[in-house]
């Protein structure tokens, strides 16, 4: 059987814009109801070829727009290479090998995030040692920079970007989401997401948590981690965080432009591990605590905000995580649920999607739909990296 990839995961431009009073949209009293004029369309399957060093599941994965062309990459740390797939006709377009040591090196991959800004520039970010790197198509280095030296106390936040919150790309900065490096008792000082000005290589903190962190103990650190996509304008931000119903509008400075209330119709409601914030702060993070561990994987919680420049929609990705009955009995299989928003997040779909069919951190959208990875698929046939294109 073929060795899979399997990693451990750790857990713009609106210049003219201010900050001031910002909009807010708020829930009704009915609203798990919606208008549904979106359904999802199982259209086909798509299926990418794979060699025999890659498996189905990546730490970094996207699907950018690269000369007009929907191209779907991924860093494969089998051989620290970053393949490239043309979507159009589901083919490999290219695979640049990098080099772990020597005057490219960019280190072992294992850990590490990528994004495109064309075939020929790829950022790739390496989480254990806080440096990102450009790399050419041939695996030669353009420039290295260190974004983050974790042996230094104070550092606001860790980048920590992954499949689940991947790097965003506005103007000529990069916006990395970000782990918290210890537990506070408030976080009105503390802020999500870092970026980096790949002219300048100045790096800079912008987005606030929502004050929801502030009011309650949210367990494991994967549950502060925001994802982002960009805006549907092409120039602001959109911000999504786990516990947090609202979705976050902010401009290229992260400064807060609206939150829009959104709530799925599988989630009753979003509760603390504890109510009391202190609680975080008392206990010891360094030993194995059952109770957090069980929270983080038993409470459902919101995964993912992506983008959809071609239909003008926002998908939001909610986990729908077992019961902590069933995950004691030993179901650990997460379920989950794509909500379809306009532009000015009215949501007009939903659709519950089965965890052992699909797989929750692998989608996508194209010029094609919304591509979701097929985990019973590729189990029978580990050759192809399978997804099903579903038409909305």
């Amino acid at each position: 059987m073929k060795v899979k990839s399997l990693i451990v995961v750790m857990a713009v431009v609106v210049s003219s814009c201010t900050t001031g009073s910002s909009e807010s949209s708020m829930p009704n009293d009915n609203w798990k109801s919606f208008d549904e004029t979106v359904v999802f369309e199982d259209e086909k399957v798509v299926q990418l070829p794979l060699d025999a060093s890659t498996g189905f599941w990546h730490y970094s994965m996207s699907v950018d727009v690269i000369d007009g062309v929907d191209v779907l990459s991924f860093i494969n740390p089998m051989n620290n290479a970053i393949y490239t797939y043309d979507l159009m006709n589901n083919s490999l377009m290219s695979k640049t090998l990098l080099d772990k040591q020597g005057p490219n090196a960019v280190g072992a991959l294992n850990l590490a995030t990528h994004k495109l800004v064309s075939l020929d520039s790829m950022f790739i970010f390496n989480l254990m040692h806080g440096v990102m790197y450009l790399s050419n198509s041939e695996g030669k280095l353009v420039k290295k920079s260190t974004l983050v030296n974790y042996k230094i106390d104070g550092v606001m936040g860790n980048p920590e970007p992954s499949l689940s919150s991947p790097m965003v790309l506005l103007g000529n900065k990069l916006y990395i989401s970000c782990s918290i490096d210890q537990y506070e008792k408030s976080y009105r000082e503390r802020k999500a997401v870092m970026t980096y000005d790949f002219l300048t290589d100045e790096t800079a903190y912008v987005i606030d948590y929502p004050e929801t962190y502030s009011q309650a103990y949210w367990g494991p650190v994967f549950k502060y981690i925001p994802s982002l996509d960009l805006g549907l304008d092409g120039e602001s931000l959109v911000a999504n965080f786990s516990v947090e119903p609202k979705i976050q509008k902010t401009n290229d400075r992260g400064e807060l432009l609206s939150t829009h209330y959104e709530m799925s119709s599988y989630i009753d409601k979003i509760e603390p591990l504890d109510s009391d914030i202190k609680t975080a702060v008392r206990i010891n993070h360094n030993v194995v605590n059952p109770e957090k561990k069980e929270y983080g994987l038993t409470n459902s919680d919101f995964n993912k905000i992506i983008s959809d420049s071609y239909r003008g929609y926002y998908y939001r990705v909610a986990y729908i995580r077992p019961t902590l009955e069933e995950f004691r009995s030993g179901n650990t299989v997460i379920d989950f649920s794509i909500s379809v928003l306009t532009e000015d997040f009215k949501k007009i779909g939903e659709k519950l999607f089965d965890g052992s069919i699909y797989r929750p951190s692998m989608i996508f959208s194209g010029k094609g739909g919304l591509y979701i990875g097929r985990t019973d698929l590729y189990s029978q046939n580990e050759d192809i990296m399978p997804f099903s294109l579903f038409k909305l």
